[in-house]
């Protein structure tokens, strides 16, 4: 139960950091070609 909490809690992490690092990617991109 508790492994699987974890393992649950480290996808999601690492989904949310995936995400931020797309936004950001994308914010650049759009910065650059204003």
């Amino acid at each position: 139960m508790l492994g699987m909490l974890k393992r649950v809690y480290m996808i999601r992490s690492l989904q949310t950091r995936y995400n931020n690092e797309a936004n950001n990617a994308s914010i650049l991109i759009m910065k650059v070609t204003e």
